[in-house]
């Protein structure tokens, strides 16, 4: 994908967003960080990298986080229903 990927992002909607309210920074952190891998997939939307998934070591990889604390942030937004 060539050039600047814009789009609309709807700041009171994150701020308001009640399950994600409930999880830590770090979960918060995680999840921008794959919106913003999202954002980059041709197609977008996808939390891949050139036609692949990323899995949690990827994650941890991108984020500099250890593959267990991906997990447990995955976990954690899970459970309080973003996804």
């Amino acid at each position: 994908m060539s050039g600047v990927t814009w789009t609309k992002f709807f700041w009171s909607d994150w701020e308001t967003d009640q399950a994600l309210r409930l999880c830590q920074w770090a979960a918060e952190g995680l999840l921008k960080q794959m919106l913003c891998v999202a954002a980059g997939h041709d197609p977008i939307g996808y939390v891949a990298v050139a036609g692949r998934g990323l899995d949690e070591t990827d994650l941890a990889r991108l984020t500099g986080a250890s593959e267990s604390d991906v997990r447990s942030l995955l976990g954690e937004l899970d459970r309080n229903g973003v996804f």
